[in-house]
Formats: structure tokens, C-alpha cells, sequence
């Protein structure tokens, strides 16, 4: 901090929880008044959110997948199809925002009839009711529903039993504001 006529913003990283926090030093601060606006945004709760780097879309042309969407019309950004068949077994795998472990798998048993939304409320039921599943632009997202300290983490994978290639990507972390916040 210098106090040169321009304000400074100080960027804090908490490595712990990955949370980023951003200080806003006017001129003239004192060192008192700098580790009081310190500790007031280093108080502010934040929501943590998973999300997928893969996103989902239902068709070739790029029509972002909904809940509603059938395994068998999956489609990555390029226009190929993920190819999901009858066979294939979805894992998911991590820790929610109290530090316990889920491990979990979903059975592909008819890509004609399941959905997008039947895999959302198989991870939905193991993460509960501290979390909320839903897919973001394509992107299956898990976001806390409360602030604060978490421990929250995810990754997900398919065995490709079929031949596919089925991916969701890396699992990142978010603090507030929520990746759809961010420009």
C-alpha cells in the first residue's frame, strides 16, 4: 500500500478454502483502519460452488442440455456425440461442505428413457439437502446452501463401457460471486 493519490485493491487468497478476497484501500488509511477493512471482508460469508468444465448440450447445433435431456443425445462442444450406452457406470466421487466423503455411481441402463435430470437427482441424493444440483448452462453445478467454511468438492468420470467418451471435465471451485457472476 502506498498512499500516492490512487486507491489499491488488496487481493487475499485463503489457501485452505481457495476463497479470494478483495480489500478496498483508500488514501490516507491508517494501519488500524486497513486491518479493520481486512477483517470486515475477510468476515463476509461466502457460498461455495463445484462446477463442471464440460458442458452438455442436446443436439449437434449446440442447444445447451436440460434435465429433460436424453442420455442417448449427448453432445460435446465440437458437435460429436459422447456416444453414452446401455452398460456404462457414471462415478462421483468427494466431500461435502462438512468434510465427509460421498462415493457414488449411477448405472446407464437405458439411454432411450434416462435423462440429464435422472443423473442430477442420483447426486442430489447423495449430497442432500446442504447442496443443490442443477446444470448451468450445460454444466453440472453444486452449490452450497449456506455460507461459510466448506469443505466441498467433486469429480466425476464414466467408464465408457460402450465405447464412448463421456467426460465432465475438471470439478472447479467457486466462492461468491457464482462462476455466472463472473465476467
Amino acid at each position: 500500500y502506498v498512499d500516492d493519490g490512487t486507491a489499491d485493491t488488496l487481493t487475499i487468497r485463503d489457501l485452505g478454502t481457495d476463497s479470494e478476497y478483495q480489500v478496498s484501500l483508500t488514501n490516507g488509511m491508517t494501519l488500524t483502519e486497513i486491518v479493520s477493512a481486512i477483517n470486515d471482508e475477510m468476515g463476509t460469508p461466502e457460498v461455495h460452488q463445484v462446477q463442471a468444465t464440460e458442458a452438455m448440450y442436446s443436439d449437434a447445433l449446440g442447444t445447451v442440455a436440460t434435465d429433460s435431456t436424453l442420455l442417448q443425445d449427448l453432445y460435446k462442444s465440437d458437435g460429436t456425440s459422447f456416444g453414452v450406452a446401455d452398460g456404462d457406470t457414471l462415478t462421483f466421487s468427494g466431500t461435502l461442505k462438512d468434510g465427509s466423503s460421498f462415493l457414488e455411481t449411477f448405472s446407464v441402463t437405458d439411454i432411450t428413457s434416462q435423462t440429464l435430470g435422472d443423473l442430477r437427482s442420483a447426486l442430489t441424493s447423495v449430497v442432500g439437502s446442504t447442496e443443490t444440483v442443477t446444470w448451468e448452462s450445460g454444466l453440472l453445478t453444486v452449490t452450497g446452501q449456506e455460507s461459510g467454511r466448506s469443505s466441498l468438492s467433486l469429480s466425476m468420470s464414466s467408464d465408457n463401457a460402450g465405447g464412448g467418451s463421456l467426460t465432465f471435465g475438471t470439478c472447479l471451485l467457486y466462492t461468491s460471486p457464482s462462476p455466472r457472476d463472473r465476467t
